[in-house]
């Protein structure tokens, strides 16, 4: 938040210069009169309020209140010379007011005051953003699962993949769909969770009710329970009317939390109350409400092991009543092709012939990225084929579009459908070290490259990795990445 604009209103005009001598860092318009002061605050934003309570015309809690009902986005405190008025505890606890001061105060106490109402304004608003964001995002995958209602077995078939253990994989969605139990899915970042989570409502008896999706890693912790159960009016400082979390929302549907294994510590112990009993209670609430949903959640971490991250056994065994296990994409050689295929059909993309060098390099690619890797390089190629004229794909053209490096537009580079070039070195890992290693190796790779290619913008290399920000941040401080160490 940028520097706090306060309002002072006192009819000595001594006491309104002794505060606004002590606010001299902030920006202080002062008032003598509070119906100058209203018609100011009426047609002016601002962020902060501090009245003395004797006032003519007005005391400072009837300013406060009147403002309320036309300026919501401001805390107003109240300065008075008596400690035992009823008005002002009123007035605290019906949220009317955000503090009191007593006369005579300390220039350390009126900042102290003014720095705490700093405090709430900012967590307010960070909270509505996120609320605001959160609705936009509902709104989306609620039209999107109007969409896909109509055939629910679609959304299935979309799951392009022929590998043995991906039709088992189809076989167990659709029996599951029949049930009512929570189900976990597993897979790496990128193998298509959400999909099988939405397929499984879509075939489900509550297909014709809500699908709520929530990444539990892009809502800060502080106001993650909040969203996910709600809040009553004056829980807390602007809470001026109460607001249903995505847990009610998702009433008689399903509700999927994605990346399950980034809920708060406190919101486990919550979440597992849903589960157990169907109840919750929202914040600032003391009665408890019931809810019918289906929990559906996704992970790609070990639950069972978390290393390091905490997660409760208990609610671990309650989500995985089912598990699905998705395997990555390098596992099924056989459905990369395919895949690529699908993936540029429902994209409308044209993409060239492949030549044996490229599909050779295509079919050995690790994908740690999975899917969305390769959705990405289909792009890629697609764009530049079409700026080349192209008519063959080959192998270094395969490879630079794999390694998520953009092919510049030069006429050097259009003859990378003619001639070869060099591949890039491969991503170095410990001698003698396993599968996962070396997975791992080739993920901090990509999360370099994303981020050099991209200015250090977190946002940009999270999006262009098919991650969330939070996500990426988890990353980077697994692998120990900084922004400031890059070339």
């Amino acid at each position: 938040m940028q520097q706090a604009t306060i309002v002072l209103v006192d009819d000595e005009p001594a006491n309104g210069e002794y505060m606004t001598r002590i606010l001299s860092n902030y920006r202080v318009r002062s008032f003598t009169d509070p119906r100058a002061a209203f018609e100011f605050c009426s047609s002016t934003d601002f962020d902060i309020l501090i009245a003395d309570q004797k006032m003519p015309y007005l005391t400072g809690i009837d300013l406060a209140t009147r403002l309320r009902e036309v300026h919501s986005s401001h805390l107003a405190i109240i300065v008075s010379g008596y400690t035992d008025s009823d008005d002002l505890v009123d007035a605290v606890n019906s949220n009317v007011i955000h503090k009191y001061i007593v006369k005579p105060f300390s220039a350390d106490v009126l900042l102290r005051h003014v720095r705490g109402a700093e405090d709430a304004l900012r967590i307010e608003r960070d909270r509505l953003s996120v609320e605001s964001l959160l609705t936009e995002t509902n709104a989306k995958l609620l039209q999107e699962n109007e969409r896909l209602r109509g055939d629910g077995r679609s959304v299935l078939d979309s799951f392009v993949g022929h590998d043995p253990v991906v039709t088992e994989l189809k076989r167990l969605v659709a029996q599951y769909a029949l049930s009512d139990r929570p189900v976990l899915i597993s897979g790496e970042t990128g193998t298509g969770k959400e999909l099988l989570a939405r397929a499984i409502h879509a075939l489900s008896p509550r297909h014709q009710k809500p699908f709520i999706a929530i990444n539990a890693a892009s809502v800060p912790e502080s106001l993650f329970e909040s969203e996910l159960f709600g809040y009553k009016r004056g829980a807390f400082a602007g809470a001026d009317s109460q607001k249903s979390g995505i847990v009610a929302l998702a009433h008689g549907g399903t509700l999927f939390l994605d990346e399950v294994g980034e809920l708060p510590t406190q919101a486990q112990s919550k979440l597992l109350r849903v589960l157990q009993f169907g109840t919750f209670f929202p914040v600032g609430g003391t009665v408890e409400e019931t809810v019918d949903v289906r929990m559906i959640s996704a992970t790609n971490r070990d639950l069972r092991n978390p290393d390091g991250y905490p997660f409760r056994r208990d609610l671990f065994y309650r989500i995985a009543t089912l598990e699905l296990q998705i395997p990555p994409l390098r596992e099924r050689t056989g459905d990369i092709l395919p895949l690529f295929r699908s993936i540029a059909a429902s994209r409308s993309l044209i993409i060239p012939e492949l030549s044996e060098e490229a599909a050779a390099v295509l079919g050995s690619h690790p994908f740690p990225g999975n899917v969305r890797e390769l959705e990405g390089a289909v792009e890629r190629l697609s764009l530049h084929c079409a700026a080349h004229g192209l008519p063959v794909i080959s192998g270094s053209l395969m490879r630079e579009a794999l390694g998520g490096r953009g092919v510049a537009l030069s006429p050097a580079r259009a003859a990378l459908g003619r001639a070869e070039v060099p591949p890039r070195a491969p991503v170095a890992a410990p001698a003698g070290s396993g599968l996962r290693a070396r997975i791992e190796a080739i993920e901090r790779d990509m999360i370099e490259d994303a981020l050099r290619s991209n200015g250090a913008n977190l946002s940009k290399a999270a999006r262009s990795l098919g991650l969330s920000r939070q996500g990426l941040r988890n990353k980077m401080a697994r692998y120990n990445i900084s922004r400031e160490m890059l070339p």
